[in-house]
């Protein structure tokens, strides 16, 4: 069991981290759903660009925001000694 000193950090750091990566992934998903009519006048292969971009940005976006939150909680495990893995 990890002890109590190692915890109350580890614990502060990743809910800080959590609530930044929750706060910034709905400014980002509300400021597609707001700029998307400005971009349906132009369109791409048939496709309106609000839709294209908000629909395949979206998917990027929640694939690099997985890849960045593992990378930077695995930092904060080590940072905090609570790795399972070195």
């Amino acid at each position: 069991m990890v002890s109590d000193p190692h915890r109350t950090p580890h614990r502060r750091e990743t809910r800080v981290f959590c609530a930044m990566m929750l706060v910034l992934l709905a400014a980002i998903g509300s400021a597609g759903a707001i700029f998307v009519d400005r971009l349906n006048v132009y369109t791409i292969f048939g496709f309106p660009l609000g839709y294209f971009a908000v629909s395949h940005g979206s998917l990027i976006l929640a694939i690099v925001a997985i890849f960045w939150f593992a990378n930077r909680q695995y930092a904060i495990d080590r940072k905090t000694e609570m790795a399972e893995w070195d």
